[in-house]
Formats: structure tokens, C-alpha cells, sequence
């Protein structure tokens, strides 16, 4: 497949950093594989220079091979590989003394002797329930600080108490796991920065090694991760950054769709492509999409995306029902009627929710039913990189979906953001269901924004009885 103007574009700015806003099916995984291979055979650029980074093992694999048919196996050695691997690759080559990564069980073993040495003799203590808890929370104090974490993460809403406690433990555990020469993945982020900020003579090592960098899904990248490309990009700036800050929904992890508005000004010379065709969605979910989306402030502005001409209209619709269990058995009725007349075969539907409150009621009519087995029931954070030819967003309620843990502006934007990668999983039919009573009581405000331009959405069903 050819690249189209936008991509073709992009794929020639070689030299120099780039800036690439993606939107929900635009084709940036063809982009990036035929920008490699334009690279090395066009612009003769040596393979063994170019670093391309993803988020995560499978996207990894599944690029190079990709890429590997593109170029009919020929061997040109690419580095494929996670933020990850190439941090842990660069802090073993800078001290062999480290082991290995650090087991999960481990973790939790640290983490008791962490909670003993730290509280011998008083009341702190952590049930087996509460390690994954704690061991989240000395994540997020490794990713944001401590101004940040107190700011915005968990310790917001910690007593001075507990957050003395934590830090007592936090430091700990940390003793533990470097006196046995371990580390952990948030360990690798924050020691490779410290390592090629201190010393010069190794960073200018692997500036030498990599001389091209292609990083996918750049709106999943935070703070530290953001300062070590800086620093292995050096003073040649080749970064080829594709992302969509549009779905940027994993601040838990510390990423910030902020970063992608830096990276455009700190780069001095910054080019920026916009990629808006969109091979995946019809007409109408495209366009309640952008509808949401564009209630959020703090997004890089951009035409709205376009489809294939040959693609059929779609069909959006916001489905009002009176309470969870009229909401799971409108989901099974239009489910069942949709395989029993061969519209779609069950795995082309998946049924997305935010809260897992949410999810035990339509699980558990899905059973009765005998459809959890044969439809894609999932949360809207894994449905990221996947599409289904209809979906069905359940539990719009204020408090489920945007989700009550921060209603903060920064909070709310990024729950938007995580309903606009839910609706952009649909190529065909999209049905959003709000619920008026129950555990959220008000319907979503989402569902609203959606339908504000009626011209979207076919149709409003309100459904009163199950």
C-alpha cells in the first residue's frame, strides 16, 4: 500500500526532529515502517543508526516484522525495541553488577521486610490486599516526585502520617532491592537519566550508536523517559515522534500530553505533520468523536479527521435506559440480534465499560445468555490499538465514565480522552448507553458532548423496560 500525501510527506523530513499527530486509524504503524525502509534504501542512511522505540513488547515484535516483510527479509540490522529494554541495555552495559530485573514476588517480599524495618514496633501494616496498593503508590512517587505525586497522584488525599510512613517504607524498600543488585522497571527509567546526565564520556557512546530515533505512541511517554531521548538525541535532534495526544490516557503511569506541546517547542526547527485521514471510521463516529474531544482545552489543535469515500455512513446512537439491568438487557437484545441475523460474527463486537461496577452486571446477563465467551467484554484502557466493527460503551454515568476518583480539569480531560479512544475502537456502529439511575445516577456528560452535533447521531433510543 502506498503512502497517501500526509504520509509520504512526514516520511520524507529525515533529517531534523518531526512531529507526527496520528489520529485513530491514520496509518502510522505503514508510516513508521516505510519511513525505515526509505531511510536505508533512498537516503542510504546505515540501518545500524536507527533506534526505533515502542511502549511495549508486541508492538515491538509486531513492527519489525512488518517491517521485515516490507523490505522481503532483507537483513538490515533496525534496533526494534521498548523504552524499557533499551534503558536496561544501557544501565548493563554501565554497570555489569546489575543482576536483573526484579521479580513481582520479590516485590512483595521486599516490601515486607520495607514495612518491618520501617515499624517494628508501632501500628503500620499492610495486609496482602494492600501490597499491590502500596507497591502502585511507590510507582507513582518514583514517576511524578514527591510535588507531583502530592499534587495530583494518590498522596493527595494521604494524612501527614501516612505519607511519612510511605516515604519511610519507600526508602526501604529502595536499600533492599539495590543491596541485591535488582531493579525495577520504574528504577530503569530514573537511573539511566541519572546515568547519561553524569557521565558525559558514556552518553557520548550511545549518541554515536543511535543517530536516528522513530518513537511510536508518543503521547505514552513521561517526564523521564522524555529527558533520556533528549539526552541520547543529542545535538542532531533526529527524532521522528508519532503520537496522538487526543489518547494520551495513561497518567497513572505519568505520561502527559503536555510533553508532545514541548517537544514541539523545545525542538528548535520542530516539523509538524498532521495525519487526518482515517482508514478505520465511518463518517458519523468520526465526527461525534471530534465533537467530544473538542471540549477538552489542553490538546494540540488540528483539522478534523476524514474517511474513505467508499465507507459506509455508520451508525451512531446514544441509548438512554432507566437503570443497569435494562441497560445490559438492551446490550444482549441488539447483540443477539445482530449474530442471530448475521450482521456481525461475535468476535467483530466488544462491549467496553470503565468501571468494573459496570462490568459484573453485564457479565453476568452475557452468561444467561451464553454470549462473556463469544463478545470482546473489555475495559476502554485495553481496547487502546484494537477496533471491532460495533461497539457498545456501557456505564455512562457521572461517577463511573468520567470516573469519580478526579474531577479535576486535568482529571475530566483525561477521562474524555479515554471515551475518545472507546468511540474511535468502532469502524461500523457505535452505541453509547447511559444509565439514569443507579451508582452513578446522572447520565455521562460525555454521551452529551457526543450527540451535540446531531448531524452525527442517528438516533436517540430511549429504552424503559427490560
Amino acid at each position: 500500500m502506498k503512502l497517501n500525501k500526509e504520509q509520504y510527506r512526514a516520511a520524507v523530513l529525515t533529517d531534523g526532529p518531526v512531529l507526527v499527530l496520528a489520529g485513530p486509524g491514520s496509518g502510522k504503524t505503514h508510516l513508521l515502517v516505510e519511513r525505515i525502509r526509505m531511510m536505508i534504501e533512498e537516503s542510504h542512511i546505515l540501518p545500524e543508526n536507527i533506534l526505533v522505540i515502542t511502549f511495549s513488547k508486541k508492538a515491538a515484535r509486531q513492527m519489525q516484522a512488518r517491517f521485515l516483510r516490507s523490505v522481503e527479509g532483507r537483513s538490515y540490522p533496525v534496533t526494534f525495541g521498548t523504552f524499557h529494554a533499551v534503558f536496561y541495555h544501557i544501565l548493563q552495559e554501565f554497570d555489569p553488577k546489575i543482576n536483573r530485573l526484579i521479580t513481582q514476588e520479590e516485590q512483595r517480599t521486599f516490601l515486607r521486610k520495607a514495612v518491618r524495618s520501617s515499624a517494628p514496633a508501632n501500628d503500620l501494616y499492610y495486609s496482602d490486599d494492600d501490597e499491590d496498593m502500596v507497591l502502585g503508590l511507590i510507582s507513582s512517587y518514583k514517576n511524578f516526585g514527591e510535588e507531583e505525586f502530592l499534587k495530583r497522584g494518590p498522596g493527595k488525599d494521604m494524612t501527614i502520617r501516612e505519607l511519612d510512613d510511605l516515604q519511610k517504607v519507600y526508602e526501604n524498600y529502595n536499600c533492599i532491592v539495590r543491596d541485591e543488585h535488582l531493579i525495577d522497571f520504574d528504577d530503569m527509567i530514573l537511573l539511566c537519566r541519572e546515568v547519561l546526565y553524569r557521565h558525559e564520556y558514556f552518553l557520548r557512546r550511545w549518541q554515536e550508536r543511535f543517530c536516528y530515533f522513530l518513537v511510536d505512541e508518543f503521547q505514552d511517554i513521561n517526564e523521564a523517559q522524555y529527558d533520556v531521548l533528549r539526552l541520547l538525541a543529542g545535538d542532531r535532534m533526529n527524532v521522528f515522534a508519532v503520537g496522538d495526544d487526543d489518547q494520551s490516557i495513561y497518567a497513572f503511569r505519568g505520561s502527559r500530553p503536555a510533553l508532545m506541546t514541548r517537544f514541539l517547542n523545545q525542538y528548535k526547527g520542530c516539523k509538524k505533520v498532521v495525519l487526518s485521514m482515517n482508514y478505520r471510521c465511518s463518517e458519523n463516529i468520526i465526527g461525534a468523536a471530534d465533537t467530544l474531544i473538542r471540549h477538552n482545552r489542553l490538546r494540540i489543535d488540528r483539522p478534523i479527521q476524514h474517511h474513505l469515500p467508499s465507507k459506509p455512513d455508520g451508525v451512531v446512537e446514544v441509548i438512554n435506559t432507566e437503570s443497569p439491568d435494562v441497560e445490559s438487557a438492551f446490550v444482549c437484545d441488539m447483540i443477539q440480534k445482530m449474530i442471530d441475523d448475521r450482521i456481525y460474527e461475535p468476535g467483530e463486537i466488544a462491549v467496553l465499560y470503565r468501571s468494573s461496577y459496570s462490568a459484573k452486571i453485564i457479565e453476568r446477563h452475557l452468561k444467561k445468555r451464553g454470549l462473556g465467551d463469544k463478545v470482546r467484554l473489555m475495559t476502554a484502557h485495553a481496547s487502546k490499538g484494537l477496533e471491532f466493527s460495533c461497539v457498545f460503551i456501557i456505564g455512562l454515568q457521572e461517577g463511573l465514565f468520567p470516573h469519580h476518583e478526579d474531577l479535576s480539569e486535568e482529571g475530566i480531560e483525561e477521562e474524555r480522552r479515554l471515551m475518545y479512544v472507546a468511540m474511535t475502537r468502532a469502524r461500523q456502529r457505535l452505541y453509547m448507553i447511559t444509565v439514569s439511575s443507579g451508582h452513578g445516577k446522572r447520565p455521562s456528560r460525555f454521551a452529551a458532548e457526543a450527540a451535540e452535533n446531531r448531524k452525527y447521531i442517528t438516533d436517540r433510543l430511549w429504552v424503559t423496560r427490560v
